[in-house]
């Protein structure tokens, strides 16, 4: 492959350059760079390996301009799919645009859609409110099997804003029979 090897000191003109046919937007997230530094205005290469060949598959050339936060999610994503085996050596980057490809599709078409199931680490706890607690505690009240034999009520729970199993048990039974909790 034929290409152009340019020294840093080219790279402002390159960047003017791509920049114009750009219109001065972030390749990817259309960010406006006219304004920015050329410290955020990222001149974005596909980065060499040691046993990467010049040129090949786009391996060490110039892809476009990026603002500094495209460019490093880029790089990230770029050298992660390298790093767990996720881009074939004979063809680095179609077997990356694959990978992007069916992750995209992922997204698009989530299990969810189907069947709805909440991960265990991501059930959000409600709070107890005081006003919520005491309105527990008045329902409570009004129900035999809160009271001792000798009409002395049974201990309740103290107030607290992390929902305990009693509580949550106290309230179910309030829904039951139609109390707004």
């Amino acid at each position: 492959m034929n290409f152009k090897s340019v020294s840093s000191g080219d790279l402002n003109s390159i960047r003017q350059e791509l920049l114009k046919l750009q219109d001065f937007k972030c390749a990817i997230c259309q960010k406006d760079l006219t304004n920015e530094q050329t410290s955020n205005q990222h001149v974005d290469h596909q980065h060499l390996y040691k046993s990467d060949e010049l040129g090949f598959c786009g391996n060490g050339l110039i892809r476009g301009v990026l603002c500094r936060d495209c460019n490093a999610l880029e790089g990230k994503i770029w050298n992660n799919l390298h790093r767990f085996g996720k881009s074939d050596k004979s063809d680095p980057v179609e077997s990356r645009k694959d990978w992007l490809i069916k992750l995209i599709d992922y997204y698009n078409h989530p299990y969810y859609d189907s069947n709805p199931i909440l991960h265990p680490k991501e059930k959000r706890f409600e709070k107890l409110g005081k006003a919520q607690y005491n309105k527990i505690l008045k329902w409570y009240k009004t129900k035999d099997f809160a009271y001792k034999r000798n009409g002395d009520l049974k201990p309740f729970p103290k107030y607290s804003t992390k929902i305990s199993t009693k509580m949550e048990d106290y309230m179910n039974q309030m829904r039951e029979e139609g109390w707004e909790v």
